[in-house]
């Protein structure tokens, strides 16, 4: 490791420092490995490493031959932060207009807060070197509106519009170097600006002039953004997942002594699958609705249709059925009938001992006039509440309180013996949330293509 200071009439190459000075130098060939470090970690990551990455890229690190440590330490990182983010700010100053700056990345902001290093005290003198050029990444815009539809949005939306989003300009802090400097006339930014001879119609500041704090502060802001999305999605996912019903209702065994298997079973794996079964005096087929009670006496009876029926190799004798909804549980409250249900995405696996006795749920399509049928009398009686019976038309969403026609997996059954509409809807649904590739189109380079 050598020391190479460049004057004005030489450049100066020192191998080896006296006795006197080694102690000093020291320090220097410290700050040195380190910051070479620093720099080709920044350039050969992506914007997601974070202060821990950096720790341990650094600790990892082999020290130069010369140097009297064996490893580089956190103490000496923060001890030389200011030094390094001084040589991170004369990296990004070679930098090409639209590369984004190392100095805006997360390890390093955290570094600056922790170490509590100063931005723009570096020199203004030093000489360009050009560096690598980094792939710029793409990164989200704000949407934007004509002032026509912004005046609307203002005007039936007041008090829901996130103002922030619309919050004051960045300013430039003004003191430090960067910002003390005169416009250089020369990059993009200058020769578009009116007093250079150009248009003015970008109206952005001299590149040599780009304030850190006015970056870093732009990148804090950003990543809470980035938080807040993140955090979004991950509520969205887990509202996906809790969408099971054991969570919301739990059925109590009743001791049924008599529960006999009608036909021949269909093995599969560790399960023996029937069609019927007999429980008590009641026969339970595939298809068919039935009760069961919650373990809440304050509630009222829960309805399931029975998709599928096993006995496993333990003896555990269990359905698998779809929840329908009562109107109450709906957004229309006690304005709806008692006797009509909705069909809902919740399903379960319950035990047989659970079912008190089957009921009667019958599809009752709206007719082609149900526009003009509303409201007269012979319609309210041909639809007078039965408590016995149960009716239902719509499917419901309680996410968004929406009511539709019945979809297509409830409506056309699949022939295999494990089938439910619920678990097939749901699995779509976690399919679109989760990105997949498609089918492979080539491979070769250390690239592989996909539709």
């Amino acid at each position: 490791m050598c020391l190479c200071p460049c004057l004005g009439y030489a450049e100066y190459i020192l191998v080896n420092p006296s006795e006197e000075y080694r102690c000093i130098m020291q320090k220097v060939y410290e700050k040195m490995s380190m910051s070479k470090i620093v720099i080709e970690f920044l350039a050969a990551t992506d914007d997601e490493e974070s202060y821990e990455d950096l720790l341990h890229e650094i600790q990892t690190a082999v020290p130069p031959v010369g140097l009297d440590c064996t490893s580089f330490t956190e103490d000496m990182l923060l001890s030389h932060s200011q030094f390094l983010v001084e040589q991170v700010e004369s990296y990004d100053l070679a930098a090409d207009d639209d590369e984004d700056q190392l100095l805006t990345r997360p390890c390093l902001r955290d570094l600056i807060k922790r170490s509590g290093a100063i931005l723009g005290k570096g020199k203004s003198g030093r000489r360009r070197i050009p560096r690598t050029a980094v792939k710029k990444k793409a990164h989200h815009s704000m949407a934007t509106t004509t002032p026509l539809v912004r005046n609307i949005f203002d005007t039936f939306f007041t008090g829901q519009i996130d103002t922030k989003a619309m919050g004051p300009r960045r300013r430039r802090c003004g003191v430090c170097e960067m910002c003390q400097l005169p416009d250089c006339g020369q990059c993009s930014a200058c020769r578009d600006m009116v007093k250079f001879g150009g248009s003015g119609r970008h109206k952005q500041a001299c590149m040599k002039r780009r304030c850190p704090n006015m970056a870093v502060k732009e990148a804090d802001e950003n990543q809470i953004d980035n938080e807040d999305d993140i955090n979004c999605m991950n509520r969205s996912e887990k509202n996906l997942q809790e969408r099971s019903p054991r969570k919301k209702v739990k059925t109590r065994q009743r001791s049924k002594n008599c529960i006999q298997w009608l036909g021949e079973p269909v093995k599969e794996k560790d399960r023996s699958y029937y069609k019927q079964v007999m429980i008590g005096e009641d026969t339970i087929s595939v298809g068919d609705t039935v009760n069961v009670e919650s373990e809440d006496d304050h509630l009222p009876v829960f309805i399931i249709q029975v998709q599928y029926m096993y006995e496993d190799d333990d003896g555990n004798k269990e359905f698998h059925g779809c929840w329908f909804s009562r109107g109450s549980d709906t957004i229309l409250g006690e304005t709806s009938g008692s006797n009509e249900l909705f069909l809902v995405d919740l399903c379960d696996t319950n035990p047989l001992t659970s079912i008190l006795s089957r009921v009667n749920v019958v599809y009752q399509p709206p007719g082609s006039d149900w526009a003009t049928v509303g409201g007269r009398e012979d319609y309210i009686d041909e639809h007078k509440e039965d408590t016995t019976d149960f009716f239902y038309q719509k499917w419901y969403e309680p996410e968004f309180a929406r009511f539709e026609d019945p979809p297509m997996e409830y409506v056309h059954r699949d022939s295999g013996i494990d089938y439910c509409p619920s678990c097939v809807r749901l699995l779509n649904r976690v399919k679109k949330s989760s990105p997949m590739v498609g089918e492979m189109l080539s491979s070769g380079d250390g690239k592989t293509v996909y539709r």
